[in-house]
Formats: C-alpha cells, structure tokens, sequence
C-alpha cells in the first residue's frame, strides 16, 4: 500500500550517473513512535531507511551525513564491522582541536559497554573516564598500552 503521509522535503541527488531520491517525514506524522522536532523518517528510492530498528527517526545533522555517505558512494545499508573494542578494555581517547591533523588533547578510561552504531551511520562507543562515563566517535578512540 502507498505511503499516505505527506513528505516534507525531498532531496534528489545525482552521484556518478545514478539517481538517488530521498524523502523526509516529519516524526510527529508517527505520534505513537516518536514526538520530537525537527526529526524524519526517511525514504531512500522507496525504501525506508532503518538503521536502529523499524522506526528510526534522524536528526537533520544525521541526514546530513547521511547524504555525505550517499555522495561518497559507500552503501547506505551494508552492515560495518563493529570496531574492536571490547568492555573493560583500557583506552585513549583523541579530542578537542587539532592542529596538522594531530589531536591536542586526550584523555585515557575504559570501555564501559560495546560499541554501536548511532543513527547517522557512525560508530560510537561508552568510555570510563575520569568524573564519569561519556559517548564519543570510535575514530576518537585507540587501544591504550601497558
């Protein structure tokens, strides 16, 4: 059955000869999965794009990079390997500003839960550190030495 809801925005992108449409769906059209703001369900060439579960709703910073992925012409729906990073494992994590590519600051803690794939397609992880326990990139983070 065709969708019945209204898109609120559409967005066609041309990339190496290949069309790709996507459609956005305001969440609140879904009043019993989710109420928030400035979020959609999105349609990629029909598809609905669904990363976390059946309903999965993106921030428009997660649409942006969802459209990146698309440009960059990796697959959308292909699985990624988890990163290697197991609890308890001890780590160091890379943030802050960088100056030629190398980070300014870093700060050492442990995993305190395996990593997962957030909406926008990236891989983040939970780290122990120091004052408590905090989300980053799993880019950002390396296994520390002994």
């Amino acid at each position: 059955m065709a969708e019945q809801r209204q898109k609120t925005h559409h967005i066609l992108l041309s990339t190496d000869g290949k069309n790709i449409t996507l459609e956005l769906f305001d969440a609140r059209l879904w009043p019993d999965k989710s109420s928030a703001d400035n979020e959609f369900r999105v349609r990629i060439d029909g598809k609905w794009y669904s990363p976390a579960g059946k309903y999965t709703f993106l921030p428009y910073a997660a649409v942006g990079g969802l459209v990146s992925r698309l440009l960059s012409g990796r697959e959308i729906f292909e699985d990624d390997p988890a990163p290697a990073l197991r609890v308890k494992q001890r780590v160091r994590v890379h943030f802050g500003d960088c100056i030629d590519g190398i980070p300014m600051r870093c700060t050492g803690g442990f995993i305190a839960a395996p990593p997962y794939r957030g909406v926008d397609g990236r891989w983040y992880v939970a780290v122990s550190v120091f004052g408590g326990t905090e989300t980053f990139l799993c880019h950002d983070v390396e296994a520390a030495g002994r």
